[in-house]
């Protein structure tokens, strides 16, 4: 009796067995045989299975009359709320995606224009000098295909980190998954917009906190179709949004 022949019978394949299972057994006959690899049919499904579903989130602050930052780019008009735990917000991600002007104003505010915490920062810009920013990705890639690679590789979520124009861009390539607004209870009646004009597209909403300290709404909306569902808002103290509503009553 053949190895082959003996394996099969001290080792059939389960009854009604599960995908895992099945797997599980194919890999196990492969290794002691050396004859057979896993069927393409299991191959298929496992990789489909295995596909990660990593999301690719825009998340800012904006005005409440619908701005993310003023003519010349100015956020001085963004208040702190002391609830906001920016560490466990960043700790979501371990990719932030971002455009040219988005990482200046970055650039100005200090540092290297990377996101703290934050393993990976693509930056996409036809102008800027790899070399002169070390510290983050500068590309001339088409956004809509680098991330997409991004997207199908393991890993935390995305951080579509701004502006509105590679927003726009990425959303009507179908690559967005969530919209994650900050509204801050300010009218700036003119600057840069949360979205360029375009086509539209519907919301549903997963999860919205009040910061009585600030006035400041923070909203999840999740876009249909894309990877979900959004993620509930996780980076708001408790206790400190807790109590500062106690103090009011």
């Amino acid at each position: 009796m053949t190895m082959n022949k003996a394996w099969h019978r001290a080792h059939p394949v389960p009854a009604r067995a599960t995908l895992a299972q099945r797997t599980a057994w194919h890999v196990a006959h492969a290794k002691a045989c050396g004859c057979r690899p896993i069927p393409a049919t299991i191959q298929r499904r496992l990789g489909a299975a295995a596909t990660p579903r990593r999301r690719l989130r825009y998340g800012v602050a904006v005005s409440l009359d619908g701005f993310i930052a003023g003519l010349k780019g100015e956020y001085d008009w963004i208040v702190m709320d002391p609830a906001i735990d920016f560490g466990a917000m960043y700790r979501e991600f371990d990719t932030a995606v971002m455009g040219r002007k988005t990482h200046e104003v970055m650039k100005a505010m200090g540092g290297h224009g990377a996101l703290p915490g934050i393993g990976d920062t693509v930056v996409f810009s036809r102008t800027l000098r790899p070399a002169t920013y070390p510290r983050v990705r500068i590309t001339r890639e088409d956004p809509r295909r680098v991330v997409a690679e991004l997207k199908a590789k393991p890993g935390k979520d995305i951080w579509l980190y701004g502006g509105g124009k590679l927003f726009r861009y990425l959303l009507d390539a179908n690559l967005v998954d969530t919209v994650e607004v900050a509204v801050i209870p300010v009218l700036l009646g003119a600057g840069i917009p949360l979205l360029p004009p375009g086509g539209k597209t519907k919301l549903v909403l997963a999860d919205f906190k009040r910061l009585p300290d600030s006035g400041i709404v923070v909203l999840s909306y999740a876009i249909p179709g894309g990877v979900g569902p959004a993620p509930r808002i996780k980076f708001i103290r408790r206790r400190a949004v807790a109590k500062r509503a106690t103090k009011k009553r």
